[in-house]
């Protein structure tokens, strides 16, 4: 792509950039610009003095918080990209059965939660941890703040990069303690989980078209708000959770589209909530895989049965993004130098770092090789 086509693909594009999208594109490029800053700042010891302005507690950190509600403000956009693509269209029903569903969610951990004692479980305890030693790594400098998220997230199960970040601007102003943490996760990721449960029905709605759909969405959303395994997580402490809420936007944006024609949009959607969603845990990659493998066995079927060669391969083209993914992950991890031992501090015994270190190559790799 020659420079004159490559600036006019940019234009393009930013003309079909939404505001909130554009304000999102600003705060990226002010925290690029403090990022290169403050890495000149880790080699020249004079600019350090004015590099760590703004860092650390005073009373919060403002590239800190400039990170995080930039993450806050993309998520925002995203979704709204999302059900745009869907063609989701929130009636005044819609409206009050969310609103109902996220209002009891947030009574009843008030209730159970609040001046209360809980037993909170070992995922509680490793994002807790996490929360506060991303907030002392910015304390030290972005490039320090900066380098350490994306270690942590490289190399670690548990990684800061989705839950952390994207808690942070509300955790701040909170006491910083391990049940304010638990409260507020409990208190903000239901409220996502029950959205995108409403993107899916809309989906859903759309294509099994009940007689009542009012109710179908009320007696839908009433499953989701009654979930025990939902409401089991959430009380014991596990932000993780996060990851329903993505794996529910896989499902509203691959349900009933079979690449029959482009949908830049869409797909654009999917590859977003699919890395969040492998960023989120690196657990939820056995659910990529599930989800990406049967939904390409329905693709490749359809355009079979149809004789549609196009479909086939535009799903081809858009499949071998994560296999190049996987293949510049396994060269990434090969050629380099042994990675540094990840500290841990918990007193439970844990698995061997080996395993936990590459078994996310194998199953990138084979979920490229899948699709």
């Amino acid at each position: 792509m020659s420079k004159l086509n490559l600036r006019t693909f940019l234009k393009c594009i930013y003309r079909r950039m939404a505001r909130l999208e554009r304000a999102v594109l600003l705060l990226l490029c002010i925290f690029a610009v403090k990022f290169v800053f403050s890495t000149a700042a880790h080699f020249a010891v004079p600019l350090q003095v004015v590099d760590m302005l703004g860092s650390g507690r005073n009373p919060v950190d403002v590239w800190l918080l400039l990170l995080c509600c930039t993450a806050v403000l993309g998520t925002f956009c995203l979704y709204r990209r999302a059900a745009r693509a869907i063609g989701a269209k929130c009636t005044k029903a819609d409206a009050v059965i969310l609103a109902v569903c996220i209002a009891a969610s947030a009574a009843f951990y008030l209730h159970a939660m609040v001046g209360r004692q809980s037993l909170y479980l070992w995922d509680n305890a490793t994002y807790y941890n996490l929360q506060v030693r991303l907030e002392s790594n910015f304390a030290d400098g972005v490039f320090t703040g900066v380098g350490s998220t994306i270690y942590k997230t490289w190399f670690n199960d548990y990684a800061p990069l989705v839950i952390n970040l994207l808690a942070e601007p509300f955790f701040m102003f909170t006491p910083r303690t391990a049940n304010t943490f638990a409260l507020l996760c409990a208190l903000l990721i239901p409220s996502l989980v029950y959205y995108s449960a409403w993107l899916l029905l809309t989906v859903l709605r759309r294509k099994l078209q009940p007689k009542a759909p009012v109710l179908f969405t009320a007696l839908s959303m009433a499953s989701v708000l009654l979930l025990p395994l939902l409401h089991i997580a959430l009380y014991r402490g596990m932000p993780d959770l996060l990851g329903v809420a993505f794996a529910f936007m896989l499902l509203a944006l691959g349900i009933g589209y079979d690449f029959s024609q482009p949908a830049p949009a869409r797909l654009v959607s999917l590859a977003a909530f699919t890395g969040m969603l492998m960023l989120t845990r690196r657990s939820y990659m056995f659910t990529v895989v599930a989800f990406f493998l049967l939904y390409g066995v329905w693709v490749l079927a359809r355009a079979a049965r149809a004789r549609q060669v196009q479909t086939a391969l535009r799903f081809g083209k858009f499949a071998a993004a994560p296999r190049w993914s996987a293949s510049a992950y396994r060269c990434c991890r090969c050629s380099g130098a042994s990675p540094r031992p990840t500290t841990v501090t918990a007193t439970r015994p844990t698995r061997p770092a080996a395993f936990w270190q590459s078994w996310p190559t194998s199953v990138s790799i084979w979920a490229g090789s899948c699709l």
